[in-house]
């Protein structure tokens, strides 16, 4: 009778023994398993500033721990953050008109296309070229800017309060037609590059085929 109670308690213990090594195990392999990330921005915003030259992105960050921002392929800012969870703002100057990327550590985050900060060049729809002067005709939007340029240079600026809208520039505020070049700005925006105006001999008229 007791060599019975002795193995029953024997192998209860033994039981409870391995229970807690199984325990114990499972603990471990679950604190050594690692934490998947999921890096991300969110409330992303873009603001360009053409006093300044300056392009700001702003938002918050999910599971990153560096940003790397580059434009045309080159990284330009690097910024460590501290928090899981963390708003951020950087200010970059640039010149031209290339794509940005953000990267959360390696991952690719945003791209920002020229076309989310550069102002769309205007449409001509009517070119004249006379001997006194020439007349520009072009779609646009009310609040824009157009610039004529020579040589990089502005001859003439004017803000359209029209949709379609025209210019009418005399022979003495210019030298030579053909380095003459329109732009268009938006507010907020930066401005267009240059177009070319149509190659004209004088009393040529250009129009847009629709």
């Amino acid at each position: 009778m007791k060599k019975i109670k002795l193995y029953f308690m024997l192998t209860l213990f033994l039981t409870l023994l391995m229970s807690c090594l199984q325990i114990n195990v499972s603990a471990k392999t679950k604190s050594t398993t690692p934490i998947k990330l999921n890096p991300r921005v969110s409330n992303f915003h873009s603001n360009y500033s053409g006093k300044m030259h300056k392009i700001t992105f702003s938002g918050r960050t999910n599971d990153v721990f560096n940003l790397k921002i580059k434009y045309d392929n080159q990284v330009v800012k690097n910024l460590k953050v501290n928090q899981n969870v963390a708003k951020f703002k950087v200010t970059i100057p640039f010149k031209g008109y290339e794509t940005f990327k953000i990267y959360g550590d390696k991952k690719l985050l945003k791209t920002v296309s020229p076309k989310k900060y550069v102002t769309n060049k205007p449409i001509l729809s009517k070119v004249k070229r006379n001997n006194s002067s020439v007349y520009i005709e072009f779609y646009t939007r009310p609040g824009n800017i157009i610039k004529i340029w020579e040589n990089g240079k502005p001859v003439y600026s004017t803000t359209s309060d029209i949709s379609k809208d025209n210019i009418f520039l005399e022979s003495k505020n210019f030298h030579n037609y053909d380095n003459l070049r329109i732009t268009q700005h938006k507010r907020g925006q930066k401005t267009s590059k240059m177009l070319t105006l149509p190659k004209l001999k004088i009393g040529e008229v250009y129009r847009r085929i629709k």
